[in-house]
């Protein structure tokens, strides 16, 4: 499976926003790591609605804790990240990947 990450591209750079759609066009789904942080990260917010508008699936993943915010509330059941088996909570993110992008969310 091919994973695209924005991580060497300044967010928010008109380079990043194409990349972005270039990214929605490509992938078969998104995997949204849900944080305090990320929750708040205007660019995460935008990446996420890219997604939602494209009618792209998303799978979810909460994190650090976290339990919930306007775009968690979204979702019916998503991944939660055990601090304690990191290994395990990735492996079930890929699993929910594939079959999310096998079995596409209409």
């Amino acid at each position: 499976m091919q994973v695209w990450v924005d991580q060497y591209l300044v967010q928010g750079t008109e380079d990043w926003i194409k990349a972005v759609e270039q990214a929605v066009k490509e992938c078969g789904a998104m995997a949204l790591v849900l944080s305090r942080q990320s929750t708040s990260n205007p660019y995460v917010k935008l990446a996420y609605r890219k997604f939602v508008t494209s009618n792209k699936p998303i799978v979810p993943m909460l994190v650090d804790g976290f339990t919930s915010s306007g775009i968690s509330a979204a979702f019916e059941n998503p991944l939660t990240c055990d601090s304690s088996r990191p290994d395990e909570s990735f492996r079930k993110l890929i699993e929910r990947v594939k079959l999310t992008r096998t079995n596409p969310v209409s």
